[in-house]
């Protein structure tokens, strides 16, 4: 398996950012606009917005978007979205760059259908599952988190959108997502094939799930520690050690990791806990 190639590139993406986060794919635009008129204009500061407008269309976003440039149309559909409190006109203007063949916009859109969009967080949007299939389905050819949601919906099957349960399309889609992905997309489907490495039976592999647990956990993913524990307590692709899944479990806890926190008083209860031996 591709193991070893998808932590050297997490490891590398994480290091970017110093350690302290994600080096993932750009998320806002335009992006030389000073952050707090930006912030202003999330807030509904209508003086902000217009100030912004008028920074597009200077830029000639607005103008190049008119002419059907799928860039444009995915840039200035997103200011519309995130900024200016504009959700329809963005969501169109996205659209239509994803009838371009933009798989950046083709896999916001499907986001946004699906309820998964980060900029709609906690807004209720019409969902349409069916089309969002679709749209992951063509931007799965270059996009890793597009594999990542259509991993996760063979996975669990999804009615809505004709989509049966089939893990071993699960499994495929998952690893398409650590090749293709980066940042937090790939160190998600990551941790979904150690999953099906470590507990199922059809795609066992002690020892894949272990060194795919260890890298996540070196950068942080809060729920492969609690899963690198339970390798260590299992004797699951290494040898059983308790101490060593107690320092994990703490240091997690420690880092607000509430998970981690519920599994480490546990231990202590049990004979496993070294503090009990």
């Amino acid at each position: 398996m591709e193991a070893d190639l998808w932590i050297k590139k997490l490891k590398s993406e994480y290091g970017a950012c110093g350690g302290c986060g994600w080096a993932e794919e750009k998320k806002c635009v335009p992006t030389d606009i000073d952050y707090s008129l930006k912030m202003r204009a999330v807030s509904g500061d209508e003086d902000a917005r217009r100030e912004l407008l008028l920074i597009a269309d200077r830029y000639g976003l607005r103008e190049s978007a008119g002419r059907g440039e799928a860039d444009a149309e995915l840039e200035f559909g997103k200011l519309c979205l995130v900024f200016l409190g504009k959700r329809e006109e963005g969501k169109e203007w996205i659209k239509r760059a994803a009838e371009h063949g933009k798989t950046e916009a083709e896999l916001l859109l499907g986001e946004i259908l699906c309820g998964k969009c980060e900029y709609l967080v906690g807004e209720d949007t019409e969902k349409d599952l069916l089309s969002a299939y679709e749209l992951f389905m063509n931007a799965a050819k270059t996009s890793g988190k597009a594999n990542l949601y259509l991993g996760q919906m063979y996975r669990d099957g999804c009615d809505a959108a004709g989509v049966e349960k089939n893990e071993r399309k699960a499994f495929y889609y998952f690893r398409q997502a650590a090749s293709k992905g980066r940042g937090l997309s790939r160190a998600k489907a990551m941790a979904e094939i150690a999953r099906f490495c470590k507990n199922d039976t059809v795609f066992k592999d002690c020892e894949t799930a272990f060194k795919l647990y260890s890298a996540l956990a070196k950068v942080g993913l809060r729920e492969a520690s609690c899963e690198l524990a339970d390798c260590y307590l299992k004797g699951i692709g290494v040898s059983k050690d308790a101490k060593k899944a107690s320092e994990i479990l703490f240091a997690a806890a420690l880092s607000g990791n509430a998970d981690a926190e519920k599994m480490y008083d546990e231990l202590k209860t049990t004979d496993n806990c070294p503090q009990n031996g």
